[in-house]
């Protein structure tokens, strides 16, 4: 039992001392954005992230958390890829919608936004693991990795 544990650690030590891996490459960039549409109608948030050139293939893979509670009417939540596909999902009024998912796999969701059509007053968080060396995308306002989105 213990040479198992033993020809692992020598193998990870290995990698380390050859310099195929080192554990700063083990590390990942979180990311917070906090929707509140009671204190800011209209508002949204988003995540995304590049590796290089905002325009050429340097997609930067992520994956991304919404926990949202509707303290208004019955209503959508919807989730805007940056290529303007939406997905949405019904909440009703005192509902909490939980759901994950990946993006930057490609152009078309390297940002990831979260709304709601009108009649919805949604308060939660989205939040995002990237891996390490990504770069804010140009899209995402502010300085972070995530943004909350005043109304239009």
């Amino acid at each position: 039992m213990k040479r198992p544990a033993a020809v692992g650690l020598a193998f990870v030590f290995a990698l380390g001392v050859t310099g195929l891996w080192s554990p700063a490459e083990a590390k990942q960039r979180a990311g917070l954005a906090k929707l509140d549409q009671v204190a800011a109608p209209g508002s949204s948030v988003m995540c995304g992230a590049r590796r290089g050139n905002p325009n050429g293939p340097g997609s930067a893979s992520f994956t991304y958390h919404v926990t949202v509670k509707n303290a208004g009417l019955d209503g959508n939540v919807i989730v805007r890829y940056q290529d303007t596909t939406e997905v949405t999902y019904p909440i009703a009024a005192g509902g909490v919608l939980h759901f994950s998912g990946v993006g930057g796999s490609g152009q078309a969701d390297r940002v990831i936004e979260i709304t709601s059509d009108l009649g919805d007053q949604l308060v939660g968080t989205m939040t995002a693991l990237f891996d390490a060396g990504v770069q804010k995308h140009p899209d995402v306002p502010g300085s972070d990795l995530c943004a909350a989105v005043a109304a239009p």
